[in-house]
């Protein structure tokens, strides 16, 4: 079973503290994690934050490094993934980065070569972070209970945390709500964006793992086809209509299977890049079920199969558990050995039947956590 080795940590992002608690111990996810929360628990905002708060920390990091204009590609790329959030509806986020904060900690087994690059001794770190804190971006060393702005770096430390924040893929509502209704001259630049980056990647991989976790591979006629620059095999397929309309091909459901399918080949894409340098993965998927029926139960278990195989991490928020809520050995299988925490107010009914489930359920309320729940649950988390 994958056990990741980055934890992140988030906070001030409104109401996203009631599902992730700032350094207590962190966000760690493993294997499948589910969270079922209300309308306005903060689901949808953390899939924003994922989104948006890695490009921004990478981009504060390398402008105050001044590596901007040694490595244009990188100001290029963060251009890039910030003209898809704006075509997709992304709002506020430049104001929530500068009043929250974000961290990307990796184990330092992982990062050992980076921090010996920057004169560190790995076996006196148990983390090293890249770190936004209300628009201030830093390198911090976690040894212990302390915490301390890091003194020196390197490229080869400043690369690998790229890589980790950057491999951080999330698909909000607005994502798949965008893929909807997209303009057809405001996808053609980003496509010529995207080409002209690809002429000039010069900064490790950070730049192709940055674009692969936010760029969706579209395929737009015979004309825009993302998927020769983003490296990535899954298409999803729209007709180009005389007028320039762009029509998706896709219902729902099948919608929803591609997202599953684009973060199997994400992964997998990333394992060939990263080369030991990328603790894992974590893939997020907002309304995860949306569209898709029981019936599909098993083809969706089988590429969340394929994605912690290739050492990614998945959280899933649902209203709707009982898609996978199915009597099926290979289902009830998965769900006994990969699904690990669920963090519900409600609809666990569905489930009840994979008896090992309640003791997996261990933040019982997202929306209203109790002093004593919160203390049971992070027992209970170690």
């Amino acid at each position: 079973m994958c056990v990741l080795s980055v934890r992140i940590e988030l906070s001030d992002y409104g109401d996203v503290r009631g599902l992730v608690v700032d350094s207590k111990p962190g966000f760690s996810p493993r294997g499948v994690s589910i969270i079922m929360g209300k309308s306005g628990s903060g689901k949808t905002l953390l899939a924003n934050a994922l989104y948006m708060e890695p490009v921004l920390t990478i981009v504060d990091i390398v402008r105050k490094l001044g590596l901007n204009e040694k490595y244009p590609a990188i100001t290029d790329a963060i251009e890039t993934v910030k003209a898809m959030a704006d075509l997709y509806g992304f709002r506020n986020y430049n104001e929530l980065h500068k009043s929250s904060r974000f961290s990307v900690c990796v184990e330092s087994s992982i990062a050992s070569e980076a921090l010996v690059s920057a004169g560190y001794n790995p076996g006196s770190v148990d983390f090293v972070c890249l770190t936004n804190d209300k628009g201030s971006p830093r390198i911090e060393l976690v040894m212990g209970e302390r915490r301390a702005t890091a003194e020196r770096t390197s490229i080869e430390l400043i690369v690998t945390l790229i890589l980790n924040a950057a491999s951080i893929m999330s698909w909000p509502r607005q994502l798949r709500e965008g893929i909807y209704s997209l303009n057809y001259e405001e996808v053609w630049n980003v496509f010529d964006s995207l080409k002209r980056i690809k002429k000039r990647v010069d900064f490790a991989s950070g730049v192709g793992v940055l674009l692969r976790a936010r760029i969706p591979p579209l395929v737009i006629g015979e004309e825009l086809d993302f998927r020769q620059i983003l490296e990535i095999e899954t298409a999803i397929n729209y007709q180009l209509l005389p007028n320039r309309r762009i029509v998706l091909t896709e219902p729902t459901g099948e919608l929803t299977k591609q997202i599953f399918n684009i973060a199997r080949d994400f992964v997998k894409a990333l394992k060939e890049t990263g080369e030991g340098s990328i603790a894992g993965p974590l893939i997020y998927i907002d309304d995860a079920f949306d569209g898709v029926s029981m019936i599909d139960a098993k083809e969706l278990v089988g590429v969340m199969r394929d994605i912690i195989a290739n050492g990614a991490s998945i959280i899933l928020t649902t209203y709707r558990p009982e898609v996978i809520a199915v009597e099926d050995p290979y289902v009830k299988d998965f769900i006994d050995n990969y699904v690990l925490l669920y963090i519900a107010g409600y609809g666990l009914e569905p489930m009840a039947k994979f008896g090992a489930i309640n003791d997996r359920l261990w933040l019982v309320n997202v929306d209203a956590l109790g002093e004593e729940v919160y203390k049971r649950a992070m027992r209970m988390l170690g």
